[in-house]
């Protein structure tokens, strides 16, 4: 009997583990299960010295990605074919069917993630061969933390 509790607590830790490709690499991640998310900021410069500045919600969640010159908003998770992202927070939805959103939803969409106090992350895709239903994974994150981030981040840019 305890084999079979060692099993599931190995099973729930190792599906909280995602693996990122990176240049020449494989950077691995923890999201530990049943925890709550925070808001992570990460600052860096590219080759050419831009600064660059990455506010994400995590695994399962959305970045928003800022440097002097633009500004996207993209999924956290890969999209598949067929798949879409929908995010709604501050009374409003975005649907976007890519990683990224298009440009002409990003202002907006940033403009309610500074209203809104959740906001509510939905990926719909197919769960099999053509035909088949579509699977759903849901996220929903606090925003009392986001605009403080953004803040940080438009000084570091500049």
């Amino acid at each position: 009997m305890k084999n079979l509790y060692l099993l599931l607590a190995t099973a729930i830790l190792a599906s909280a583990c995602t693996f990122t490709p990176q240049e020449n690499s494989l950077k691995g991640d923890f999201h530990p299960p049943l925890v709550l998310q925070h808001w992570n900021t990460e600052y860096y410069k590219t080759k050419d010295s831009s600064k660059n500045c990455d506010i994400s919600s995590g695994s399962n969640g959305i970045s928003v990605i800022l440097n002097s010159e633009n500004m996207v908003i993209k999924s956290n998770r890969r999209i598949v074919a067929g798949g879409s992202l929908n995010v709604s927070v501050a009374g409003k939805r975005f649907e976007t069917y890519e990683e990224y959103f298009p440009d002409n939803l990003t202002h907006d969409l940033l403009d309610s993630l500074t209203k809104g106090d959740k906001v509510y992350i939905e990926w719909t895709e197919f769960s099999g061969p053509k035909g088949s239903g579509r699977i759903h994974f849901q996220n929903i994150v606090q925003l009392d933390d986001f605009k403080s981030h953004l803040q940080d981040c438009m000084i570091f840019v500049k």
